[in-house]
C-alpha cells in the first residue's frame, strides 16, 4: 500500500515544479516524468525512467547540462546520485568524441 500524502506535502511538491518549469523545459526531460513525483524520484534514483524508457543519453549536450545544473542546486532535496553520474558519462562521452 502507497504512503498517504497530505497536503502540505503535495502543495510543496507543485511549488518545487511551477518554480523549476522553465529549466525543466529546457533540460528536455518529457513533462510527463516531471509532473509526478514519484515518478521524477525513481528518475532521480534510477537515472532512467523505466515506464517511458527514457534517460539521459536521450538529451542534447546543452540539455544535460541544464539538467545537471538544476540537480545540483536541488541535490540536498533528491537523492540525485544515478542521475547525476549518467549526466557525467554523457558529458565524458562527448568530450571523448570531441578530441578526435
Amino acid at each position: 500500500m502507497a504512503p498517504k500524502r497530505n497536503g502540505h506535502s503535495i502543495l510543496k511538491w507543485k511549488r518545487w515544479v511551477a518554480e523549476n518549469r522553465h529549466h525543466l523545459v529546457n533540460s528536455g526531460v518529457p513533462e510527463e516524468i516531471y509532473k509526478n513525483e514519484m515518478r521524477w524520484l525513481r528518475f532521480l534514483e534510477g537515472g532512467v525512467d523505466c515506464e517511458k524508457q527514457w534517460g539521459p543519453e536521450m538529451l542534447l549536450v546543452d540539455e544535460a547540462r541544464v539538467l545537471h545544473a538544476l540537480l545540483m542546486v536541488n541535490s540536498g532535496e533528491f537523492n540525485v546520485g544515478a542521475l547525476l553520474r549518467a549526466l557525467e558519462a554523457r558529458f565524458e562521452q562527448k568530450l571523448e568524441v570531441s578530441k578526435f
